[in-house]
């Protein structure tokens, strides 16, 4: 922000920590517009709930067609921050979902570290041969927010759409959700299975791990687990821990796509959406300086420092970030994931308004049907019941 006020004077920037998600939408609300902030950064959970409050101007209507910072953004990106075509947020730190392991414990069970599972099949083979070889006490962690990536990641490349219509990226409101797709069916009683015959290693239900808990047990001296499925986002802060040494400087670290057929991947992160003040002069400015933010040379320096990926193929190809996918090949895994999705709304996943509320409902079916052993069927339709409840209060609260 310092080289940005250097060669802004006319703009002082000032970062302050609020509170996020639903907390956040509903304090700018009550916020008297001469307190609000100009511009906040956003998690991909609040895109219909931001765009529905009526809180925000939409980065399309302050974008100059002729030099747009994000005229590159990948297509699975732009559809997750977009509503009926409309980009409402610039998208900044953006992640995946992604397999995460040791490369010295697959060796040690004969697999070949390099070729990891590509689908379902393969990837419940790999579970169970990394317990049975001995070199593992189980073939995977999991915890209540990685197994709810087994049924948005599978419905994602499985081309199975959760809510109709188009998983809520239309104007329209969804009237019905189905999280009961054979592929994620099909998907939840394997690891069913897999939990109930000792292959899964289930650390929790509320919160999960805390950072980095589920890293630690690929090393743990005692119950070593074979792989974890984790963010992308953490990569970086691991890349320093592998620079510093110490127990998980140990691994020789593998990171592989989500295991399904097909590619892409879902998007996580945030974004910077430009507060409507009211005030367009002040927009205005606002926008000058996430446009600087979005921008590639920008958006590849924090990539390289941080391991995120690039929102843009024209940050993708900046030097910097050669670089340093050159020297750690397994930051480039995410970024694979996201150039290859279409960005078609089954891609880019569920855009919901009470996202939050929606997302854990999702936990609560993987939770209950892997560590519970409750049927998947009979799970996903109870939990896609109580989905549409609150999509209903959402709509109400809207109309009211």
């Amino acid at each position: 922000m310092a080289r940005y006020e250097a060669t802004h004077p006319d703009i002082e920037v000032e970062l302050v920590a609020i509170e996020g998600g639903n907390a956040l939408t509903e304090r700018l609300r009550l916020t008297p517009a001469s307190e609000m902030p100009d511009v906040i950064l956003g998690t991909n959970m609040t895109v219909r709930l931001n765009a529905d409050s009526g809180r925000f101007v939409p980065i399309s209507a302050c974008v100059n067609p002729g030099s747009d910072p994000l005229a590159t953004l990948l297509p699975v990106i732009e559809s997750t921050y977009s509503v009926a075509d409309t980009r409402w947020a610039a998208p900044f730190n953006v992640s995946t979902p992604v397999l995460v392991y040791d490369k010295g414990r697959w060796r040690a069970a004969g697999l070949d570290p390099d070729r990891p599972p590509r689908d379902l099949v393969e990837w419940e083979a790999t579970i169970r041969h990394l317990k049975d070889s001995g070199a593992t006490t189980t073939g995977i962690v999991l915890y209540d927010r990685s197994a709810s990536w087994l049924i948005t990641g599978t419905a994602a490349r499985e081309d199975e759409l959760l809510a109709e219509p188009q998983n809520g990226h239309d104007a329209v409101q969804v009237d019905e959700v189905r999280l009961a797709q054979p592929g994620v069916v099909a998907t939840l009683e394997r690891f069913r299975e897999l939990k109930a015959d000792g292959y899964v290693h289930w650390m929790g239900w509320d919160t999960g791990p805390n950072g980095a808990d589920d890293l630690v047990q690929l090393i743990h001296p005692i119950e070593p687990t074979g792989m974890t499925l984790h963010t992308s986002a953490a990569l970086g802060a691991f890349v320093n821990l592998l620079d510093q040494g110490g127990p998980l400087g140990a691994i020789e670290i593998g990171v592989a796509p989500f295991p399904a057929p097909g590619a892409g991947s879902l998007v996580g992160g945030g974004a910077w959406w430009l507060v409507d003040s009211g005030d367009p002069g002040r927009v205005r400015k606002a926008w000058e300086l996430v446009e600087w933010l979005v921008s590639p040379e920008q958006i590849a320096e924090f990539v390289a420092k941080t391991g995120y990926a690039p929102t843009t193929t024209a940050a993708a190809l900046m030097p910097v970030v050669r670089q340093r996918w050159d020297e750690y090949p397994f930051l480039q895994v995410s970024y694979d994931q996201l150039a290859a999705s279409t960005g078609a709304p089954v891609d880019a996943g569920l855009q919901l308004g009470p996202a939050n509320d929606v997302d854990r409902e999702v936990e609560l079916a993987a939770a209950f049907t892997i560590d519970a052993g409750n049927d998947p069927a009979t799970e996903l339709d109870a939990r896609s019941e109580a989905i549409e409840e609150l999509l209903n209060a959402y709509s109400s609260a809207l109309d009211g």
